[in-house]
């Protein structure tokens, strides 16, 4: 008898393991993985046309928040939207309930618009390649949205 709850116990514990990482389990691994799937992102946005080239459902958020939401809530199978935003989300009120997979793609960059002759626009491109050289970016950057 003993030995029998003994195996029931262990039966149920692999079932409910078994159960538990299929759940965990995601069959997005890259965005080649996006084709057919429900996928949020903001309206309006670059990502959207990026989404709709892979072929992806795009499932338009007023908001990055509303489309978290949308996530967590498994109305979609996955969020798109710029990398440093996803990052920060996935390493700080996302922790443990999201995750970040696959590389960057329609890479864009960022940056920042002076008016015409602006004495800034010298004055702050000398002060990102200082921190770009003495490390302190890949510091902040790390603090914000972890290494990836």
């Amino acid at each position: 008898m003993v030995i029998g709850i003994g195996f029931f116990g262990w039966t149920i514990a692999q079932l409910s393991s078994a159960i538990t990482l299929q759940k965990l389990h995601s069959d997005i691994t890259d965005q080649q993985d996006l084709r057919n799937k429900l996928v949020a992102t903001v309206e309006g946005t670059t990502s959207v046309p990026a989404l709709e080239k892979l072929g992806a459902i795009v499932v338009p958020a007023k908001s990055i928040d509303q489309a978290y939401e949308k996530l967590l809530k498994d109305e979609v199978e996955a969020l798109v939207f710029d990398s440093p935003t996803i990052l920060y989300y996935a390493r700080n009120k996302g922790a443990g309930r999201v995750s970040v997979v696959g590389p960057l793609f329609d890479i864009q960059y960022y940056g920042f618009l002076f008016p015409q002759g602006s004495e800034l626009r010298e004055l702050v491109n000398r002060a990102l390649l200082k921190l770009r050289k003495n490390g302190i970016y890949d510091k902040i950057y790390n603090k914000w949205f972890g290494t990836y």
